[in-house]
């Protein structure tokens, strides 16, 4: 059984607001990070990176793009997409851990 309530428009604004303050509090705190890093973890070990805050995140970010061939405006699933056909081929892999642990 599906229960509905009536929320009024004011109300869903208010909602809508604090939920939108609650991200952006997580995101300025380093809590997010880019979508495929989490997915990552052994690759950044093997390339001594453990990175601690979103500043950290996004430098990483940045250069499996650069190692990769994306772009900063691609969008995550497009890296994502991209470094898994990186994790596949030993080369590769090889390669991007290097060049990882050079930054």
């Amino acid at each position: 059984m599906v229960t509905t309530m009536k929320i009024s428009f004011r109300d869903m604004c208010l909602i809508m607001s604090y939920s939108n303050n609650i991200f952006n509090i997580l995101k300025a705190r380093g809590v997010f990070m880019s979508c495929y890093l989490r997915h990552m973890k052994e690759i950044l070990k093997e390339a001594d990176l453990h990175p601690q805050d979103r500043e950290e995140r996004k430098e990483v970010d940045l250069a499996i793009r650069k190692v990769i061939g994306k772009d900063q405006k691609d969008k995550c699933n497009l890296v994502w997409k991209e470094v898994k056909v990186w994790l596949q081929d030993e080369g590769k892999k090889e390669k991007l851990v290097i060049e990882l642990s050079r930054v």
